[in-house]
């Protein structure tokens, strides 16, 4: 996740499953023009087909987010 705006965020990243959310991180803070990996290196989130990946940032529009998935069929 990389901070796009002039100020620090914080952001809070989950996965919802069954109506529940599961929080990989709440209230990280962003610093401006900094970023922030929630999970990387030799972790792994195993989703499951209905879970819901969600990113919510502290301002409008402030914040880029990628993830990168591998599907097994």
């Amino acid at each position: 996740m990389a901070n796009t705006s002039a100020s620090p965020i914080t952001a809070d990243a989950y996965v919802t499953r069954s109506a529940v959310d599961y929080y990989l991180i709440k209230s990280g803070v962003v610093p401006v023009g900094g970023t922030l990996v929630i999970v990387g290196g030799e972790q792994k989130v195993v989703l499951e087909p209905s879970d819901v990946l969600k990113v919510v940032t502290s301002a409008a529009s402030s914040a880029d987010c990628f993830a990168s998935l591998l599907e097994i069929t």
